[in-house]
Protein backbone atom coordinates (compact mmCIF):
# COMPACT_ATOMS: atom_id res chain seq x y z
CA UNK A 1 0.00 0.00 0.00
CA UNK A 2 1.19 3.42 -0.81
CA UNK A 3 -0.01 7.07 1.17
CA UNK A 4 -0.42 9.62 -1.10
CA UNK A 5 -0.15 13.29 0.37
CA UNK A 6 -1.85 16.00 -2.02
CA UNK A 7 -1.27 18.75 -0.12
CA UNK A 8 -2.51 23.03 -0.01
CA UNK A 9 -0.51 24.89 2.13
CA UNK A 10 0.39 28.97 1.44
CA UNK A 11 1.91 29.52 5.33
CA UNK A 12 3.13 26.56 5.79
CA UNK A 13 0.47 25.00 8.93
CA UNK A 14 -1.01 22.11 6.94
CA UNK A 15 2.34 21.38 4.97
CA UNK A 16 4.44 20.93 8.46
CA UNK A 17 1.54 18.96 9.91
CA UNK A 18 1.21 16.40 6.74
CA UNK A 19 4.93 16.38 6.40
CA UNK A 20 5.20 15.38 10.00
CA UNK A 21 2.67 12.60 8.96
CA UNK A 22 4.45 11.29 6.02
CA UNK A 23 7.79 11.20 8.60
CA UNK A 24 5.38 8.64 10.55
CA UNK A 25 4.28 6.63 7.56
CA UNK A 26 7.59 6.39 6.17
CA UNK A 27 8.94 5.15 9.60
CA UNK A 28 6.33 2.58 9.68
CA UNK A 29 7.99 1.23 6.44
CA UNK A 30 5.49 2.08 3.72
CA UNK A 31 5.95 3.81 0.71
CA UNK A 32 5.00 7.49 0.38
CA UNK A 33 4.18 10.38 -2.00
CA UNK A 34 3.30 13.87 -1.28
CA UNK A 35 2.54 16.16 -4.07
CA UNK A 36 2.10 20.18 -2.98
CA UNK A 37 -1.40 21.83 -4.72
CA UNK A 38 -0.17 24.55 -7.11
CA UNK A 39 -0.79 26.11 -10.28
CA UNK A 40 1.99 24.81 -11.32
CA UNK A 41 1.18 21.35 -10.01
CA UNK A 42 -2.45 21.35 -11.02
CA UNK A 43 -1.99 19.26 -14.24
CA UNK A 44 0.33 16.84 -13.09
CA UNK A 45 -1.74 13.20 -13.71
CA UNK A 46 -0.91 10.82 -10.76
CA UNK A 47 -1.30 7.59 -10.95
CA UNK A 48 -3.55 6.26 -8.03
CA UNK A 49 -4.03 2.46 -7.76
CA UNK A 50 -6.80 1.66 -5.64
CA UNK A 51 -4.82 -0.06 -3.11
CA UNK A 52 -3.52 3.46 -1.95
CA UNK A 53 -4.47 5.32 0.73
CA UNK A 54 -4.66 9.46 -0.12
CA UNK A 55 -4.28 12.10 2.59
CA UNK A 56 -5.89 15.32 1.18
CA UNK A 57 -4.26 18.52 3.36
CA UNK A 58 -5.30 21.86 3.76
CA UNK A 59 -6.34 25.08 5.89
CA UNK A 60 -9.54 25.99 6.27
CA UNK A 61 -10.20 29.20 4.45
CA UNK A 62 -14.10 30.43 5.92
CA UNK A 63 -15.61 26.92 6.80
CA UNK A 64 -15.10 25.88 3.41
CA UNK A 65 -11.65 24.18 1.93
CA UNK A 66 -9.56 26.43 -0.38
CA UNK A 67 -10.76 26.74 -4.00
CA UNK A 68 -7.06 25.22 -5.58
CA UNK A 69 -8.06 21.74 -3.60
CA UNK A 70 -11.04 22.07 -5.35
CA UNK A 71 -9.85 22.28 -8.62
CA UNK A 72 -7.48 19.86 -7.95
CA UNK A 73 -10.01 16.60 -6.63
CA UNK A 74 -11.80 17.67 -9.94
CA UNK A 75 -8.66 16.64 -11.85
CA UNK A 76 -8.05 13.55 -10.44
CA UNK A 77 -9.29 10.20 -12.16
CA UNK A 78 -11.30 7.68 -10.96
CA UNK A 79 -9.93 5.26 -8.59
CA UNK A 80 -11.86 3.33 -5.62
CA UNK A 81 -8.72 4.53 -3.24
CA UNK A 82 -9.41 5.43 0.43
CA UNK A 83 -9.30 9.08 1.28
CA UNK A 84 -8.59 11.20 4.43
CA UNK A 85 -8.67 14.79 5.01
CA UNK A 86 -6.48 16.36 7.14
CA UNK A 87 -7.16 19.99 7.99
CA UNK A 88 -5.85 22.50 9.78
CA UNK A 89 -7.61 25.53 11.18
CA UNK A 90 -6.56 28.43 14.42
CA UNK A 91 -10.28 27.32 16.07
CA UNK A 92 -11.73 23.75 16.97
CA UNK A 93 -15.20 24.70 16.46
CA UNK A 94 -17.79 22.01 14.73
CA UNK A 95 -18.36 24.27 12.46
CA UNK A 96 -14.96 23.71 10.34
CA UNK A 97 -16.83 19.92 10.19
CA UNK A 98 -18.77 21.48 6.90
CA UNK A 99 -15.84 22.35 4.96
CA UNK A 100 -14.56 18.83 4.07
CA UNK A 101 -18.94 18.26 2.44
CA UNK A 102 -18.31 19.15 -1.39
CA UNK A 103 -14.30 17.90 -1.68
CA UNK A 104 -16.10 14.21 0.06
CA UNK A 105 -19.62 14.71 -2.48
CA UNK A 106 -16.80 15.10 -5.61
CA UNK A 107 -14.60 12.53 -4.84
CA UNK A 108 -17.48 10.33 -4.34
CA UNK A 109 -18.56 10.84 -7.63
CA UNK A 110 -15.49 9.58 -8.87
CA UNK A 111 -15.58 6.42 -6.88
CA UNK A 112 -13.44 7.07 -3.76
CA UNK A 113 -14.01 5.65 -0.64
CA UNK A 114 -14.08 9.09 1.84
CA UNK A 115 -12.78 7.44 5.01
CA UNK A 116 -12.97 10.52 7.03
CA UNK A 117 -10.99 13.56 8.39
CA UNK A 118 -8.34 14.78 11.20
CA UNK A 119 -8.65 18.42 12.25
CA UNK A 120 -5.39 19.77 13.99
CA UNK A 121 -5.36 23.19 15.95
CA UNK A 122 -2.26 25.33 14.13
CA UNK A 123 -1.96 29.23 14.88
CA UNK A 124 -4.03 31.83 12.75
CA UNK A 125 -1.99 33.54 9.85
CA UNK A 126 -4.83 36.31 9.61
CA UNK A 127 -6.93 37.84 12.16
CA UNK A 128 -5.41 37.12 15.33
CA UNK A 129 -1.80 36.40 16.38
CA UNK A 130 -1.63 33.44 18.65
CA UNK A 131 1.39 33.72 20.72
CA UNK A 132 4.24 31.50 21.19
CA UNK A 133 3.62 29.49 23.56
CA UNK A 134 -0.22 28.69 22.20
CA UNK A 135 1.48 27.79 18.87
CA UNK A 136 3.83 25.85 20.50
CA UNK A 137 1.00 23.41 22.38
CA UNK A 138 -0.36 23.83 19.58
CA UNK A 139 1.88 21.69 17.48
CA UNK A 140 3.15 19.39 20.27
CA UNK A 141 -0.64 18.35 20.90
CA UNK A 142 -1.16 18.07 16.62
CA UNK A 143 2.57 15.79 16.77
CA UNK A 144 0.85 13.49 19.56
CA UNK A 145 -2.59 13.15 17.73
CA UNK A 146 -0.60 12.21 14.53
CA UNK A 147 1.12 9.09 15.64
CA UNK A 148 -2.45 7.45 16.46
CA UNK A 149 -4.08 9.37 13.28
CA UNK A 150 -1.84 7.59 10.71
CA UNK A 151 -2.40 4.04 12.80
CA UNK A 152 -5.76 4.19 11.80
CA UNK A 153 -5.27 5.82 8.43
CA UNK A 154 -2.52 2.69 7.81
CA UNK A 155 -4.97 0.17 9.36
CA UNK A 156 -8.03 1.56 6.97
CA UNK A 157 -10.10 2.74 10.02
CA UNK A 158 -13.21 5.15 9.68
CA UNK A 159 -13.09 8.66 11.09
CA UNK A 160 -16.80 9.68 9.58
CA UNK A 161 -17.61 13.16 8.47
CA UNK A 162 -20.45 14.50 10.44
CA UNK A 163 -21.04 18.52 9.61
CA UNK A 164 -23.14 20.30 12.04
CA UNK A 165 -26.54 21.77 10.99
CA UNK A 166 -24.54 25.01 11.65
CA UNK A 167 -21.44 24.53 9.97
CA UNK A 168 -23.53 23.95 6.96
CA UNK A 169 -25.58 27.23 7.40
CA UNK A 170 -22.41 29.44 7.82
CA UNK A 171 -20.16 27.30 5.18
CA UNK A 172 -23.13 27.94 2.47
CA UNK A 173 -22.74 31.60 2.39
CA UNK A 174 -18.73 32.17 3.57
CA UNK A 175 -18.08 30.32 -0.30
CA UNK A 176 -18.70 34.16 -1.49
CA UNK A 177 -14.97 33.94 -0.49
CA UNK A 178 -13.62 32.26 -3.27
CA UNK A 179 -15.42 34.43 -5.43
CA UNK A 180 -14.07 37.49 -3.83
CA UNK A 181 -10.27 36.84 -3.15
CA UNK A 182 -9.35 37.29 -6.93
CA UNK A 183 -10.52 40.90 -6.65
CA UNK A 184 -9.45 41.35 -3.23
CA UNK A 185 -5.92 40.07 -3.78
CA UNK A 186 -5.65 41.99 -6.82
CA UNK A 187 -5.75 44.87 -4.50
CA UNK A 188 -2.78 43.74 -2.47
CA UNK A 189 0.37 45.87 -3.17
CA UNK A 190 4.31 46.11 -2.00
CA UNK A 191 5.30 48.94 0.00
CA UNK A 192 8.07 51.38 0.43
CA UNK A 193 9.91 49.01 2.30
CA UNK A 194 9.61 46.27 -0.18
CA UNK A 195 13.29 45.45 -1.24
CA UNK A 196 12.63 43.51 -4.52
CA UNK A 197 13.89 40.00 -3.41
CA UNK A 198 10.53 38.30 -5.13
CA UNK A 199 9.69 36.02 -2.28
CA UNK A 200 6.43 36.99 -2.17
CA UNK A 201 6.25 35.13 -5.73
CA UNK A 202 8.15 32.70 -5.07
CA UNK A 203 5.81 31.06 -2.52
CA UNK A 204 2.48 32.24 -4.03
CA UNK A 205 1.33 28.67 -4.30
CA UNK A 206 -1.16 30.05 -7.12
CA UNK A 207 1.20 31.95 -8.71
CA UNK A 208 -0.65 35.09 -8.40
CA UNK A 209 2.82 37.34 -8.34
CA UNK A 210 4.77 38.79 -11.06
CA UNK A 211 8.19 40.42 -10.53
CA UNK A 212 7.82 43.46 -12.96
CA UNK A 213 11.27 45.61 -12.74
CA UNK A 214 11.91 44.36 -8.98
CA UNK A 215 8.59 45.12 -7.45
CA UNK A 216 5.97 42.64 -7.29
CA UNK A 217 2.85 42.50 -9.18
CA UNK A 218 -0.48 41.28 -8.00
CA UNK A 219 -2.92 39.29 -10.78
CA UNK A 220 -6.58 38.01 -9.91
CA UNK A 221 -5.71 34.39 -8.65
CA UNK A 222 -5.40 34.80 -5.58
CA UNK A 223 -6.81 32.52 -3.05
CA UNK A 224 -6.31 34.59 0.47
CA UNK A 225 -3.40 31.73 1.65
CA UNK A 226 -1.25 34.77 3.03
CA UNK A 227 1.69 33.39 2.17
CA UNK A 228 3.19 36.47 0.75
CA UNK A 229 2.31 38.87 3.54
CA UNK A 230 3.68 35.95 6.29
CA UNK A 231 6.69 35.29 4.53
CA UNK A 232 7.90 38.38 3.29
CA UNK A 233 11.34 39.23 5.64
CA UNK A 234 10.44 42.96 5.48
CA UNK A 235 6.57 42.78 6.04
CA UNK A 236 6.58 45.38 2.82
CA UNK A 237 3.11 43.33 1.58
CA UNK A 238 0.01 45.61 1.97
CA UNK A 239 -3.51 43.56 2.06
CA UNK A 240 -5.75 46.13 1.04
CA UNK A 241 -9.25 45.86 3.15
CA UNK A 242 -7.73 43.09 4.99
CA UNK A 243 -4.30 45.13 6.44
CA UNK A 244 -5.75 45.26 9.70
CA UNK A 245 -5.79 41.86 9.97
CA UNK A 246 -2.60 40.96 8.74
CA UNK A 247 -0.16 38.82 10.75
CA UNK A 248 3.53 39.12 10.18
CA UNK A 249 6.17 36.99 11.10
CA UNK A 250 7.00 33.43 11.40
CA UNK A 251 5.73 31.48 15.07
CA UNK A 252 8.14 30.24 17.17
CA UNK A 253 7.33 26.39 17.60
CA UNK A 254 10.14 26.09 20.40
CA UNK A 255 8.73 28.31 22.88
CA UNK A 256 7.97 26.75 25.93
CA UNK A 257 3.87 25.36 25.38
CA UNK A 258 1.45 27.45 27.14
CA UNK A 259 -0.42 26.89 30.17
CA UNK A 260 -4.15 26.61 30.39
CA UNK A 261 -4.63 29.99 31.83
CA UNK A 262 -2.52 31.59 29.00
CA UNK A 263 -4.69 30.22 26.09
CA UNK A 264 -7.11 32.89 24.05
CA UNK A 265 -10.30 33.93 25.77
CA UNK A 266 -12.10 33.35 22.45
CA UNK A 267 -13.11 30.22 21.52
CA UNK A 268 -11.56 29.05 24.55
CA UNK A 269 -13.91 26.25 26.03
CA UNK A 270 -13.32 24.24 22.77
CA UNK A 271 -9.28 25.37 22.98
CA UNK A 272 -9.98 23.56 26.32
CA UNK A 273 -11.34 20.61 24.52
CA UNK A 274 -9.16 20.07 21.92
CA UNK A 275 -6.19 19.65 24.37
CA UNK A 276 -7.75 18.04 27.10
CA UNK A 277 -8.89 15.16 24.95
CA UNK A 278 -5.82 15.26 22.58
CA UNK A 279 -3.62 14.59 26.19
CA UNK A 280 -6.58 12.04 27.98
CA UNK A 281 -6.66 9.82 24.45
CA UNK A 282 -3.93 10.52 22.07
CA UNK A 283 -1.08 10.61 25.53
CA UNK A 284 -0.16 14.10 24.37
CA UNK A 285 1.90 16.26 27.01
CA UNK A 286 -0.37 19.33 26.58
CA UNK A 287 -0.54 21.71 29.48
CA UNK A 288 -3.58 22.28 29.14
CA UNK A 289 -4.79 19.26 30.15
CA UNK A 290 -4.54 19.87 34.08
CA UNK A 291 -7.49 22.23 34.36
Amino acid sequence: MKIVFLVFSGTGNTERICKAMQSVVVRRGFTTEYHAITRKTMQEDLVISSDDSIVIGYPIHAFNAPRPVIERIKRLSASSAQIWFVKTSGEFLKLNSASSVKPARLLRRKGYVVQGEFHYLMPYHIMTRHSDSVASLMLRTALARIEDDTTDILSGRRHAIEPSLGGRIVSGPLKIEQLAFPFIGHAFHATSRCIGCGLCAQVCPTENIVMAQGHPTFGFRCVGCMACSVRCPVNAVDLGIFDGWKIYGAYDFDAAPAKPDKLPRYCNRSYRRYFYDSAKVHGGQTSASNQ
